[in-house]
């Protein structure tokens, strides 16, 4: 069996990280290679993190990449990581571009991650701040397929609702509502999915 990959991002804090590097509690039941996408003031701490956990060899710190070479990686992976816990990541386009990659993706059920799994099958997701939970939730991913095709299944239909198209037509059509040319679309009343 050749070695799974999952992806990460790494423009938060530390902390938040270490469940996508240390992620299990014992031996992992797959190989791994870790495949970190990003820069920032942690990555040191992050190649040290690895190296004093011996996973050091299965880590590639890719640092800052082309978005074609961030697709490729991404695209190879067998799960991404979302730990971010940041109040801020309202609409993480690594999350979002995973999912329409087909890639399975786990995260923290913060809102910006949370937005993209509002029928409970798109993303695994764990409580904020439970690194077990998150580090189970990408294992799961790994180890069974199944759940891993539905997942991305699941996502595949969830982020059509984020396509440019999709996106800027029902801009227009709120825009008309609010010019008075006509009432309210039913998506702004009542979000659902289809």
């Amino acid at each position: 069996m050749s070695p799974s990959q999952f992806a990460s991002a790494i423009r938060i804090p530390v902390q938040e990280l270490n469940a996508a590097i240390d992620g299990q509690s014992g031996p992992p039941s797959v190989d791994l290679i870790r495949a970190v996408i990003g820069d920032g003031p942690c990555k040191a701490r992050l190649q040290r993190l690895a190296g004093y956990l011996g996973i050091a060899a299965q880590v590639t710190f890719h640092g800052l990449l082309s978005h074609d070479r961030t697709i490729e990686v991404i695209a190879g992976s067998t799960a991404l990581v979302m730990p971010s816990l940041s109040p801020y990541e309202f609409f993480p386009n690594a999350l979002k571009e995973a999912m329409a990659l087909g890639v399975p993706c786990a995260g923290y059920a913060v809102p910006g991650v949370a937005s993209f799994d509002v029928t409970g099958h798109a993303v695994r997701l764990a409580p904020p701040g439970r690194v077990e939970e998150l580090a189970q939730a990408a294992a799961d991913l790994i180890d069974d397929r199944e759940l891993a095709r539905a997942t991305a299944a699941a996502a595949l239909v969830r982020v059509r609702d984020f396509d440019i198209r999709t996106t800027s037509a029902r801009q227009a059509e709120l825009f008309r509502a609010l010019a008075g040319h006509t009432t309210l679309p039913a998506w702004v009343l009542a979000p659902t999915v289809e």
